[in-house]
């Protein structure tokens, strides 16, 4: 009898997970579904006294673009975030303390992010 019901309760164990494994999508298909990528214009600026505005398409729908971060030690300041007609998002970015080399930009949408490379051209020795 035990061993009929240890059966029994395995057997169940394996249906339960079966049906969990059907309804869960897995790390690949949430990555997949999480990835998008801005493409930006231009892709890269030198370190000057006028801000540069940036073109950004997206990759996927993230809803409304409220932020764009960039790590603190870049030196880049985010100033006026856009969306034009064309679905397009032109952001204004102050490179006048910027360090060279390539920054990761993460465009922040109520559903989501997308990131682009960004680089701030200069010589080598004082970037990253």
């Amino acid at each position: 009898m035990k061993k009929l019901f240890g059966i029994l309760a395995l057997s169940a164990l394996a249906a339960a997970m079966a049906v969990a494994a059907h309804t869960q999508p897995s790390l690949a298909e949430v990555q997949q579904e999480t990835t998008c990528e801005a493409y930006v214009y231009p892709d890269s600026a030198p370190a000057q006294s006028e801000p540069v505005e940036i073109r950004a398409r997206l990759s996927a729908d993230i809803g409304e673009v409220t932020q764009v971060e960039v790590d603190d030690e870049s030196g880049l300041a985010i100033g006026k975030i856009e969306t034009t007609e064309a679905d397009s998002i032109v952001v204004s970015v102050d490179t006048s303390k910027a360090i060279a080399g390539g920054w990761t930009l993460h465009f922040r949408g109520d559903q989501g992010v997308c990131t682009a490379q960004w680089i701030v051209e200069g010589d080598s020795a004082s970037g990253r």
